[in-house]
Protein backbone atom coordinates (compact mmCIF):
# COMPACT_ATOMS: atom_id res chain seq x y z
CA UNK A 1 0.00 0.00 0.00
CA UNK A 2 1.32 3.43 -0.86
CA UNK A 3 2.35 5.64 2.06
CA UNK A 4 -0.13 8.44 1.33
CA UNK A 5 -3.02 6.02 1.91
CA UNK A 6 -1.81 4.98 5.37
CA UNK A 7 -3.03 6.59 8.55
CA UNK A 8 -3.08 6.16 12.27
CA UNK A 9 -6.01 4.39 13.90
CA UNK A 10 -9.13 6.15 15.12
CA UNK A 11 -8.53 8.81 17.78
CA UNK A 12 -11.22 9.46 20.40
CA UNK A 13 -10.52 13.18 20.25
CA UNK A 14 -12.91 13.28 17.27
CA UNK A 15 -15.83 12.95 19.73
CA UNK A 16 -14.86 16.05 21.72
CA UNK A 17 -14.48 18.51 18.85
CA UNK A 18 -18.14 19.48 18.46
CA UNK A 19 -18.35 18.20 14.89
CA UNK A 20 -21.56 17.19 13.14
CA UNK A 21 -22.73 13.60 13.26
CA UNK A 22 -21.96 13.30 9.55
CA UNK A 23 -18.39 14.56 9.97
CA UNK A 24 -17.72 12.14 12.82
CA UNK A 25 -19.34 9.33 10.83
CA UNK A 26 -17.15 10.08 7.82
CA UNK A 27 -14.05 10.10 10.01
CA UNK A 28 -15.00 6.71 11.46
CA UNK A 29 -15.72 5.37 7.98
CA UNK A 30 -12.32 6.53 6.75
CA UNK A 31 -10.62 4.87 9.71
CA UNK A 32 -12.50 1.64 9.06
CA UNK A 33 -11.62 1.60 5.38
CA UNK A 34 -7.98 2.29 6.15
CA UNK A 35 -7.92 -0.47 8.76
CA UNK A 36 -9.14 -2.86 6.05
CA UNK A 37 -6.37 -1.70 3.74
CA UNK A 38 -8.71 0.04 1.30
CA UNK A 39 -7.61 3.09 -0.62
CA UNK A 40 -9.32 6.23 0.65
CA UNK A 41 -10.72 7.34 -2.69
CA UNK A 42 -13.98 9.16 -3.25
CA UNK A 43 -15.27 6.14 -5.17
CA UNK A 44 -14.46 3.68 -2.37
CA UNK A 45 -15.85 5.99 0.30
CA UNK A 46 -19.11 6.74 -1.53
CA UNK A 47 -19.62 3.03 -2.15
CA UNK A 48 -20.21 2.53 1.60
CA UNK A 49 -21.34 6.02 2.69
CA UNK A 50 -25.01 5.77 3.61
CA UNK A 51 -25.81 9.48 3.51
CA UNK A 52 -26.35 11.76 0.56
CA UNK A 53 -23.52 12.92 -1.64
CA UNK A 54 -24.16 16.47 -0.43
CA UNK A 55 -23.80 15.32 3.19
CA UNK A 56 -20.56 13.55 2.23
CA UNK A 57 -19.18 16.72 0.63
CA UNK A 58 -20.13 18.85 3.63
CA UNK A 59 -18.63 16.35 6.09
CA UNK A 60 -15.45 16.16 4.02
CA UNK A 61 -15.23 19.95 3.90
CA UNK A 62 -15.66 20.07 7.68
CA UNK A 63 -12.91 17.51 8.26
CA UNK A 64 -10.59 19.25 5.82
CA UNK A 65 -11.26 22.59 7.50
CA UNK A 66 -10.13 21.13 10.83
CA UNK A 67 -7.00 19.57 9.24
CA UNK A 68 -8.29 16.10 10.01
CA UNK A 69 -8.41 15.00 6.36
CA UNK A 70 -6.41 16.17 3.38
CA UNK A 71 -6.88 15.48 -0.31
CA UNK A 72 -3.64 13.94 -1.54
CA UNK A 73 -4.41 13.00 -5.14
CA UNK A 74 -6.87 13.86 -7.89
CA UNK A 75 -7.17 12.52 -11.39
CA UNK A 76 -8.95 15.68 -12.52
CA UNK A 77 -12.08 13.67 -13.31
CA UNK A 78 -13.67 13.68 -9.87
CA UNK A 79 -11.70 10.74 -8.49
CA UNK A 80 -9.81 11.95 -5.47
CA UNK A 81 -7.81 10.25 -2.73
CA UNK A 82 -7.59 11.35 0.88
CA UNK A 83 -5.43 10.92 3.92
CA UNK A 84 -6.41 11.26 7.56
CA UNK A 85 -3.82 13.40 9.31
CA UNK A 86 -2.24 12.78 12.71
CA UNK A 87 -3.95 14.57 15.59
CA UNK A 88 -1.02 16.96 15.96
CA UNK A 89 -2.30 18.69 12.80
CA UNK A 90 -5.95 18.91 13.89
CA UNK A 91 -7.35 22.33 14.74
Amino acid sequence: MEDHYKMAGMNRRIFTMGLSTEAVSLYLLLCGLADEGARLTSQNILRVWNGTEDAFCLALETLAGKNIVRRVLSDGKGQEAYRVLDTEHWT
